[in-house]
């Protein structure tokens, strides 16, 4: 919902490298399969290929917006600070924050071994969030005793989004009932 950046990149679009700023969010190679998000050519990240690091993954929307017809998949891109690398698969649009927004071009870049990530996910259970956050919140203080643990439950993340909605509905139709 809120964690990502701007990119700016190149990529092959009819033999030769053009640049654009996208919005690219950083994941590992668990992401796509963790929120169950559609692959619609190509395939995911793989921990075991290590060129992966350079790769990327689009949406939908940056398919359409580079202009590349049906197929993406292995057109060059060069990431900042990384070799060429190429676009290893396409993924059916998602909103990665509110639906207020229309969906827009996004790159998928895997993370480097061992590089900043600043959120993790976590997917448990329906019915153990609670005992899903208690043992988090063990294994969080022994990997960093001297800071809390902060966490954000991904339905209440989007509960949130429409806040304003649910409350504009209320009063609407509080004042129907009144007139």
């Amino acid at each position: 919902g809120d964690d990502y950046w701007i990119a700016s990149f190149h990529i092959e679009l009819a033999n030769e490298m053009k640049y654009f700023d996208l919005k690219r969010i950083v994941v590992d190679e668990n992401f796509i399969n963790l929120y169950d998000i559609e692959l619609i050519e190509g395939r995911a990240f793989e921990s075991q290929m290590s060129t992966d690091i350079q790769n990327c993954i689009i949406n939908e929307a940056a398919l359409h917006k580079f202009g590349l017809g049906n197929s993406a998949i292995n057109n060059r891109i060069r990431l900042p600070g990384k070799e060429e690398g190429k676009i290893i698969g396409v993924v059916r649009d998602f909103y990665f924050h509110s639906k207020h927004n229309a969906i827009e071009p996004l790159i998928i870049c895997l993370a480097e071994e061992g590089g900043y990530t600043p959120l993790i996910s976590v997917k448990f259970a329906k019915g153990q969030q609670e005992n899903a956050v208690q043992v988090l919140s063990k294994e969080w203080e022994k990997f960093s005793p001297n800071s809390a643990i902060s966490y954000t439950i991904a339905e209440e993340k989007i509960r949130s989004f429409y806040r304003n909605e649910e409350r504009l509905n209320t009063i609407f139709k509080w004042g129907v009932v009144l007139s």
